[in-house]
């Protein structure tokens, strides 16, 4: 088990100045990876390793709220679904956020819902809920397992 009072023992220093990831075209990029077991802590370790990162990259308010939501879905998709390990990066450069979530499973993720029951059940609304808060979202099916990615504007 990963310590929960201490997610930072598994992050990656931020990289002032790495090359962006694509739709982050800038010259000052701050990146932080955290590799997670896929397990139902983890979304709570995932929580708490972005509330650390985003507080250090001065983001508050309802951006940090969003990333945060979308930071904890996204990590309880990959453990609900993922069955192994998963692997969370944040990188911010000026004005956005850039959220990619990967689970290294092959499992069948379940497809993204179009429109929202809120009588059917309680799961399936993560993708959905994600969606509505990030300004992109991608999700992508690879040989290594599903890759989420979303991007978040977090103003200047």
């Amino acid at each position: 088990m990963y310590p929960v009072a201490n997610p930072t023992a598994l992050v990656a220093p931020s990289v002032p100045g790495a090359a962006a990831p694509p739709g982050l075209e800038d010259e000052t990029v701050r990146q932080a990876i955290a590799s997670l077991p896929a397990q139902d802590a983890a979304a709570c370790l995932a929580r708490q390793f972005a509330a650390r990162l985003l507080r250090s990259w001065n983001i508050s308010g309802d951006a940090e709220d969003s990333a945060l939501l979308i930071v904890s879905e996204l990590a309880t998709n990959a453990a609900l679904h993922g069955r192994s390990d998963m692997t969370i990066r944040l990188a911010y450069a000026t004005g956005a956020l850039r959220i990619t979530v990967a689970d290294h499973g092959k499992p069948q993720m379940p497809p993204m819902p179009t429109a929202l029951n809120w009588e059917a059940d309680e799961h399936g609304r993560g993708l959905f809920i994600v969606s509505a808060l990030a300004t992109h979202l991608e999700v992508f099916d690879t040989a290594q397992g599903w890759y989420v990615d979303a991007t978040l504007d977090v103003g200047a």
